[in-house]
C-alpha cells in the first residue's frame, strides 16, 4: 500500500483510522508501512522486540 493512503486515512479518520488500517496487513507491509511513518513525523509505539503485530500509531505528525 502507498504511504499516501494512510496519510489520507489518518487526515480523514485520525489514528482510529489508520490503525485500523494497519492492523488489516500481513507483517511484512505493516512494518514497511509503520517506519515510514515514523520518518514522516508519526510516533509510533512499539513493543521490546518491535514486533509490527504490536505496535501502533500514537500520534501525528502535527500533534507534537
Amino acid at each position: 500500500m502507498s504511504l499516501n493512503i494512510f496519510v489520507n486515512l489518518y487526515n480523514l479518520g485520525r489514528l482510529d483510522a489508520l490503525n485500523v488500517s494497519l492492523r488489516s496487513l500481513p507483517d511484512e507491509e505493516r512494518l514497511g508501512a509503520l517506519l515510514s511513518l515514523e520518518k514522516i513525523g508519526y510516533e509510533v509505539i512499539w513493543n521490546a522486540r518491535r514486533k509490527p503485530a504490536s505496535a501502533y500509531v500514537w500520534s501525528g505528525p502535527n500533534e507534537h
